[in-house]
Formats: C-alpha cells, structure tokens, sequence
C-alpha cells in the first residue's frame, strides 16, 4: 500500500489555534491524506464530518483532547464518508457507547482505540457533582468492551 501523506498536529491544544473550520480548510487542501491526526479543544464532530467529507481515502485517523463526537455526529460521518478507515483513535476525547457502537456497526474497522479519564468528560471542579453520570457513560462503555462481538477490534484504556 502506497501512502500518499500523513499528517500530524499536536500544537492545537492552544484554544483557538486549531478549530473545526481549521479542519475543514486542512480536508480541502490535502483530499489524499491516508493517515491523519488532529484534535483540541475547539474541535468536535463538525470538523471530524469535515474531514470524513473531503479525505475520503483515509485509512487512519485519530482524534485527540477533542470536544467530543454525538452519536448523531457519528452516524453522519459514517454515512458520507471513511468507508476505506481501518483504525480510529479517540484520545482523550470523550465517547458515548452510542458513538462507539455507530462506528463498529457501519465502518469496517480493524482497530478503535479509545483512551479516556474522568477529566475528559468533566472539568475537575465538577467531578463530584456529575460522578453518577459518569459511572453511567464508563458502565456503558465497559458493556460494549465486553461484547464479544467487538472483542478483535475495540479497546479502551482509562488512564
């Protein structure tokens, strides 16, 4: 397989450095990339569609320290794009098990990795108060881990 790019950019957990419209301006400017790693803190499932839409051959992609990506983000970025994807990242981004189920029910993925803490779902300060939403989203996502139907292909580390 010939690579034809990657890129990588790890300077965009300055906020307002790097954002969704950042990520759609980088999918129009490189439609070839195959591997591709990008996040921060003003990036969420809009700029994942963007990049779904317009780099329709990547192969890897990993979103990191994003806002997060919606099951329905999920659903559109399945439906319009990364239909050639085997390996999807999320770190420290956060995930519904919605989110992880839409990908592993419609891409087919070799690997989906997903790193997470509590403080990527909440700031520090709001810890106590949203513990029980919390244990909730870690349960579900903990259910999907053990099914065996995705035991080949997803993994999950809390850090």
């Amino acid at each position: 397989m010939k690579i034809c790019g990657s890129v990588v950019f790890k300077n965009s957990l300055v906020r307002g450095l790097f954002d969704n419209g950042v990520a759609r301006l980088l999918s129009w400017c490189w439609p070839q990339l195959q591997a591709l790693s990008f996040g921060g803190a003003d990036i969420d499932g809009a700029g994942l569609l963007a990049v779904a839409l317009n780099c329709q051959h990547l192969k890897v992609l990993e979103l990191f320290h994003a806002r997060g990506v919606a099951e329905d983000n999920a659903k559109s970025v399945c439906k319009h794009g990364l239909k050639e994807l085997h390996t999807l990242i999320f770190t420290h981004t956060p995930v519904q098990a919605a989110t992880l189920l839409c990908f592993l029910q419609t891409l087919n993925l070799h690997s989906l990795h997903v790193e997470l803490t509590q403080r990527d779902f909440f700031t520090k300060s709001k810890y106590r108060k949203f513990q029980p939403e919390y244990a909730k989203i870690s349960k579900a996502l903990k259910a999907v881990q053990k099914n065996l139907k995705y035991k080949d292909v997803l993994d999950i580390t809390w850090s």
